[in-house]
């Protein structure tokens, strides 16, 4: 039992102008903190939106996304790549 909830959530209608349909739900686990779970709350949606395989291939535009947010964190920490 926590007494403190570190998981983020997020819920958003992605739908498109030219009718596509698509909704985004997400549960970040905070594994001990929030600092990652919220950044990726706030930015995952727009990591999946800009990479090259979105719409026409959700599950390699999720790869993308989650390899971009490491890419980012790995430079953000001076980490060699």
């Amino acid at each position: 039992w926590r007494s403190v909830m570190e998981d983020r959530h997020a819920v958003l209608n992605l739908s498109s102008a030219c009718g596509d349909k698509m909704s985004y739900m997400a549960v970040f686990d905070g594994h001990s903190g929030t600092d990652v779970a919220d950044r990726l709350q706030r930015s995952m949606h727009h990591l999946l939106l800009a990479d090259p395989a979105y719409p026409a291939n959700i599950t390699q535009a999720l790869r993308g996304a989650f390899a971009a947010f490491d890419a980012m964190l790995t430079r953000e920490a001076g980490w060699a790549a």
